[in-house]
């Protein structure tokens, strides 16, 4: 179930063609999204268990994640911004059987440090399963 979730989440992201192609324009790579901090490569985003509450029976469960979004190469808090609308607007569009995204958290936007291009931006989904 948790797993499931878990990999409808990244798969949304990954194959929805217009946030692809926005990432593309931006930066000239694709968004990609990982469970292993080992394989963070900006643009990307990385996905873990923020807590969740699952009901035997009829009722309804939910589940949260975390999403550290890593963004490199947006020259200014406007193009940051848009991304992240993005993001949100990809994961609203789930609503499949295995779950629905109601509700996305967003953090706050850290800008780019002097020696790094990325912005980071948390975001918390929850999701009814």
């Amino acid at each position: 179930m948790l797993k499931n979730a878990q990999g409808l989440v990244i798969q949304c992201l990954e194959e929805d063609e217009q946030l692809q192609s926005y990432f593309r324009e931006k930066t000239g790579l694709r968004l990609t999204v990982t469970t292993n901090p080992n394989d963070i490569v900006p643009p990307a985003g990385f996905l873990s268990l923020a807590g969740g509450e699952i009901h035997r029976g009829g009722s309804t469960s939910e589940v949260s994640f975390t999403l550290l979004l890593l963004l490199p190469y947006f020259k200014n808090t406007q193009d940051c911004l848009e991304a992240v609308d993005g993001v949100i607007l990809t994961l609203f569009r789930i609503k499949q059987a295995i779950g629905m995204v109601t509700i996305v958290g967003v953090g706050d936007l850290i800008p780019p440090a002097d020696d790094s291009p990325t912005w980071t931006v948390p975001l918390t989904i929850t999701m009814t399963l």
